[in-house]
């Protein structure tokens, strides 16, 4: 038998401290989605959930792998339905970020989470003593069970024995319908579609977490290493915070609806986007008056098309994408050896804008920086003001 006192026993290593940081991330991650104002906050919403279902899920692996829950034996297996939502809400958020609206059908992929919700609260209701079994089944399979008497009868349907098997095949169901919606999407809106990255990348995730969890759950007993999905999705909520907060086109608006009605084909869409791309290389964008029916009439469309490709491919607004490229231009004249003495109001002019003020503006709100303090990162002196 072991030499420990589970009731004592605490471990601290590297994936403790790993589950715990993903966990607050997790929080993070939610706090930051419902908090960003959105006209369309659909997607915004789901990923919310995802963040915090994850999280909760990742807080009771954190306490039973450290030994801690212990001392909140009441929290035992808290999140144990949480399972049954993370397959519905990745479904959905895929489906969100292709532009689809929420339907009151979508409410039924939550029947199976609210059917085990309602069968588990007879285990949250039992005893602490049960609860400790449970946790020594779950963690420490090598000790001995306590000798326990239920309130209720124990698993009258044979779910939670079987709870395993049940996980898999919702999982497994969830993944199969992922990925007919993506094979779906990629034949109806194009495969270079901005949040057709963002739905490919979900996907991704998803596939791997399960193949984790099949691993897991054929090399271990019981719970004994949920600690590895755990620090996955540690790993994952630290990329897709990252992703997010550098990349300002996962906050603009699902566009899809507004162009639901578009008989813009995806191979012309492609085609626009293809001209558009090719013409970057002109440097289009410096022409200070420039406009979206003036750029739609050099490429052979019309603006609301090609508002359509910016918005859906790019994920950006015509405004956004137009100072995206001017502010990358003034940023290589800003380090360029030959333009380093320019003024600003000469880089400014060179990079399309009439006004220092308006140059300035965008310039920090794409990168953070005013133009003279980037500039002063340059190598060499420079005399520009």
């Amino acid at each position: 038998m072991p030499a420990y006192d589970p009731y004592d026993y605490f471990r601290t290593d590297i994936f403790t401290v790993v589950i715990l940081v993903g966990a607050i991330q997790g929080v993070f991650l939610f706090t930051l989605l419902i908090s960003k104002p959105h006209r369309q906050p659909y997607h915004y919403l789901l990923f919310a959930a995802l963040a915090l279902a994850c999280a909760l899920i990742q807080t009771e692996i954190f306490l039973g792998y450290s030994g801690l829950l212990t001392k909140v034996i009441f929290l035992a297996d808290f999140s144990e339905p949480l399972v049954f939502i993370i397959g519905p809400l990745l479904f959905l958020l895929m489906r969100a970020l292709s532009g689809e609206p929420f339907r009151k059908k979508e409410w039924l992929h939550f029947i199976p989470f609210v059917l085990y919700f309602i069968y588990h609260l007879r285990f949250l209701a039992e005893s602490d003593a049960v609860k400790f079994n449970s946790f020594l089944w779950a963690f420490h399979p090598e000790l001995p069970l306590k000798e326990v008497s239920y309130r209720y009868a124990f698993d009258p349907l044979y779910i939670r024995r079987n709870l395993e098997l049940f996980i898999s095949l919702h999982m497994g169901i969830y993944l199969l319908l992922s990925f007919v919606k993506v094979r779906t999407l990629q034949k109806r809106i194009g495969t270079s579609s901005y949040f057709m990255s963002w739905i490919r990348i979900l996907l991704g995730v998803f596939l791997l977490e399960y193949i984790l969890y099949l691993a897991v759950r054929f090399h271990f007993i019981h719970d004994v290493g949920d600690h590895f999905s755990a620090v996955f999705i540690t790993v994952w909520f630290f990329l897709f915070s990252y992703k997010m907060l550098t990349d300002s086109g996962f906050f603009q608006p699902v566009v899809r609806q507004k162009y639901e009605k578009s008989t813009l084909s995806a191979e012309d869409k492609e085609g626009i986007l293809h001209k558009l791309k090719s013409l970057e290389e002109t440097e289009f964008y410096t022409e200070p008056s420039l406009s979206l029916p003036k750029l739609a009439k050099q490429l052979g469309t019309t603006p609301h098309y090609l508002s359509q490709v910016i918005n859906e491919e790019m994920g950006k607004t015509f405004f956004d994408y137009i100072g995206k490229l001017r502010v990358e231009k003034a940023k290589r004249m800003l380090k360029d050896p030959e333009t380093l003495n320019f003024k600003i109001e000469e880089i400014a002019e060179r990079s399309g804008y009439l006004s220092k003020s308006a140059f300035s503006a965008t310039f920090k709100k794409i990168t953070g920086h005013t133009p003279g303090k980037f500039r002063k990162s340059a190598p060499g002196k420079s005399t520009g003001l």
